[in-house]
């Protein structure tokens, strides 16, 4: 995900957490080019492809 620049780990867990009703285990975040990305890793219970159909990428 694409994220505000002074979005913390702990704000884009919420976020993620509550617009996509899954639960989170982890969150790497990298910055590059004055832009952050934010990595998620949902726990097993949340598959992937049910954040993927909410996105609309399948």
């Amino acid at each position: 995900f694409l994220v505000d620049l002074r979005d913390s780990k702990t704000k884009i867990k919420k976020m993620v957490e509550e617009d996509f009703g899954v639960k989170v285990d982890s969150i790497n975040t990298l910055i590059r080019l004055n832009k952050k990305y934010a990595y998620v890793k949902l726990n097993e219970k949340n598959p992937a492809i049910d954040v993927a159909t909410k996105l609309g990428m399948i």
